[in-house]
């Protein structure tokens, strides 16, 4: 239905109060955009746009209802940070942004992350089919989600969605607040030596060396060739899935990859092939896997494809636990720094840095506590380094 009148305006508020006073609260799509803005159940939709007379009381209405602490409806979203940004252009930039928060049960671009089931969008044109959409697909979802869900995904893209008070002063940073970083150096080959048990990989990380050195000077390898042959075996060996996903590297990649499998690989470290080998027959048969966190890989993938997904997923799960544990310690300012800033490819290095007004020694103590994550690679730690300035 396309609200034009006031009495349309009403009825909206009606609908919308009776859903918010559910014990077992109905599940309502909200798409909004700088044109206009849908809300809709399985049963029932509501589109307004933007230039409609009636558009300034229904969105004070809408801001009163949707943004109610405890009476305000469920909202499913496909996207929060999306959401949440369009409808500055509806209530201002300054609208509490936290009440909306806490009534989004749902988004569906984290389900899509976390269960690997693709989510269809409709388009631009189409809000009203976005919203029920999100209503109807969303909640079916999330009915067999694992925990990561709930516990990582949704989190942090409500943390995306967040506009959090300024740090400077100036435009300079304010001097109570305190820089901070976290650093892991090579999640990629502490994932791998975690996923294979080789034992040579496994002594690299615990005498503390250099693994990639070790690995180059294993296959008798340049730094750049050795990263390349890495990738090469991380997806199964695949050349055209090596170039697709990771075209720089490709290019690394010398003449005889396989000579230097059968000749270096098998001799010298033979527990790490075989276990990459097992895993890539059990994807020949399950054609489904998990990531350690337990994300599910998207459908039709080939066993290499499975392979690279389960490695590299991991080294992302890690990186989405880590900025998820610092928001429950209480952190707020904190990023993970993207390859262009930091140099480096999020699997060989990875920074998260921050800004706290907390005591330096002792937030240094609290994120080296944080920081290994609980030893989700077992024997293989992630040796986190952590500076606060």
């Amino acid at each position: 239905m396309t609200i034009t009148t006031p009495e349309d305006v009403a009825a909206l508020g009606e609908w919308l109060l009776a859903l918010g006073s559910e014990i077992e609260k109905t599940p309502v799509g909200l798409e909004a955009r700088l044109h206009e803005l849908a809300l809709a159940t399985r049963e029932r939709g509501w589109v307004i746009g933007k230039n409609s007379p009636v558009c300034p009381l229904a969105g004070q209405m809408l801001a009163k209802l949707l943004l109610a602490d405890r009476t305000g409806p469920a909202l499913v979203v496909r996207e929060t940070a999306a959401v949440a940004q369009a409808l500055e252009s509806w209530w201002g930039g300054e609208y509490d942004r936290a009440s909306l928060l806490r009534n989004i049960t749902h988004d569906m671009k984290a389900l899509e992350y976390t269960t690997g089931r693709p989510v269809l969008r409709v388009g631009e044109v189409d809000t009203m089919k976005d919203a029920l959409d999100a209503a109807s697909v969303g909640p079916m979802m999330a009915i067999e989600v694992p925990r990561f869900y709930s516990e990582v995904a949704l989190p942090l893209a409500k943390h995306a969605a967040q506009v959090l008070p300024s740090i400077t002063n100036e435009g300079q940073v304010d001097s109570s607040w305190h820089r901070w970083t976290i650093v892991y150096d090579w999640l990629l080959l502490r994932v791998l030596a975690h996923y294979t048990h080789d034992p040579t990989v496994t002594r690299w990380f615990q005498d503390e060396l250099n693994p990639l050195v070790e690995l180059g000077k294993a296959l008798e390898l340049g730094p750049e060739p050795t990263v390349a042959m890495l990738l090469w075996m991380v997806c199964g060996e695949d050349e055209r899935l090596l170039s697709a996903h990771y075209p720089v590297w490709a290019t690394k990649l010398h003449d005889t990859p396989q000579l230097t499998k059968a000749v270096f690989v098998d001799k010298r470290i033979p527990n790490l092939r075989l276990g990459l080998v097992r895993m890539l027959e059990n994807y020949m048969s399950v054609r489904r896997t998990n990531t350690m966190y337990g994300r599910r890989s998207p459908l039709g993938e080939s066993p290499q494809g499975l392979l690279r997904y389960a490695i590299m997923g991991s080294v992302n799960d890690i990186l989405d636990v880590a900025m998820v544990s610092l928001l429950n310690m209480g952190s707020q300012h904190h990023w993970l720094m993207t390859e262009e800033a930091s140099g480096y490819n999020h699997w060989l290095r990875s920074v998260i840095a921050g800004y706290t007004r907390e005591e330096p020694m002792q937030w240094q103590h609290d994120l080296e506590q944080l920081a290994p994550l609980n030893g989700p690679l077992g024997t293989v730690s992630l040796q986190p380094r952590v500076v606060v300035e």
